[in-house]
């Protein structure tokens, strides 16, 4: 299970850093806005279009984790691993 733990880990690691780029976007967006240099349109726009691309690259990392997972420990001990996790979770 070490595998799976060192892909969770990657998983983890990715989502931290999709995290931290959307809210740096979102921060500068705002200060924009404080500082007159775009309308609040334009910063909820930016904002909307931050949210988009976190929602789908976000899927992406987790549906890619789960298929490396799978094919790494096999439709059997995927299935016993996905029925561990949820009583983890």
């Amino acid at each position: 299970m070490e595998v799976v733990d060192d892909l969770n880990r990657k998983k983890n690691s990715a989502m931290g850093r999709l995290t931290k780029a959307k809210s740096e976007a979102t921060t500068r967006a705002r200060t924009a806005v404080e500082n007159e240099f775009i309308t609040q349109g334009v910063a909820s726009a930016a904002s909307r279009k931050c949210d988009e691309y976190y929602e789908n690259y976000g899927d992406q990392i987790a549906e890619m984790t789960l298929e490396k997972i799978k094919s790494i420990l096999g439709p059997e001990f995927f299935e016993k691993y996905k029925s561990e996790e949820l009583d983890f979770a």
